[in-house]
């Protein structure tokens, strides 16, 4: 496999190899912090990762105790997760690289690489046009429940464009979701999660996978704004 650490289709496909098995993995040997630095997720093994470029393998179980119920020991048993994690981050950053020169030992992915390509205010609201009659076909009856956020969307498109469309499906197509040819819904602009609708309820935020760029929230950030959010900002 090709070094490129700016591929986010690479980035994302990494995580999600390891989400399933790595998801309760604090920062920072969380699934986002081992794709960064090129480990994928070997298939079959739980616990053992390989350098995309270099091959170099690493074993690196986690440690299995019963979750203690008073706040004193969480906070023993949040601390001894972190301690771990932060030994295994030294290993999968630098010495666990079979070769110094690894590229992806001197410069990993960049965690900003999670955010959707910028689109100026007409290409956002074409986009959502396009999408939202694909959904509206398929899924004529579709259902969001309006948050306060969700509400602030619907204003934003509102004011920039009237439509018969039912408004459920605009808020969807803002959210990156459209209509594949299987009748599913399908993320085209992160995760790619595609979904078959057993109800007409559906959460276009929820739905999303946590490292789709769509709501991708950086919490080694404090001021960290998911895209969604900045798009929002260009309509308003």
């Amino acid at each position: 496999m090709a070094y490129d650490p700016w591929c986010q289709n690479g980035l994302i496909e990494r995580i999600r190899a390891l989400e399933w098995s790595w998801h309760q993995r604090p920062f920072p040997a969380d699934p986002l912090s081992v794709a960064r630095y090129g480990w994928r997720k070997i298939s079959g093994e739980t616990d053992m990762i390989e350098c995309s470029s270099c091959k170099a393998r690493l074993y690196l179980p986690w440690p299995s105790h019963h979750i203690l119920p008073s706040p004193e020991e969480e906070d023993l048993k949040r601390n001894f997760e972190r301690s771990v994690a932060e030994k295994y981050f030294k290993r999968l950053s630098e010495d666990g690289h079979g070769d110094e020169s690894c590229p992806w030992r001197l410069k990993p992915s960049p965690r900003s690489l999670l955010c959707t390509q910028p689109l100026t205010k007409q290409e956002i609201l074409a986009n959502t046009e396009v999408r939202s009659v694909d959904i509206s076909k398929s899924f004529p009856g579709l259902r969001v429940e309006i948050s306060h956020d969700l509400e602030l969307v619907l204003d934003a498109l509102r004011r920039h464009s009237e439509t018969s469309l039912n408004e459920s499906c605009r808020i969807a197509a803002f959210l990156g979701w459209t209509s594949a040819k299987d009748r599913s819904l399908e993320c085209v602009e992160g995760c790619k999660r595609k979904l078959i609708l057993e109800t007409c309820d559906f959460d276009p935020l929820e739905k999303h996978h946590w490292y789709c760029p769509i709501v991708f929230n950086d919490p080694t950030k404090p001021d960290s704004v998911s895209s969604w959010r900045e798009r929002l900002r260009q309509l308003i």
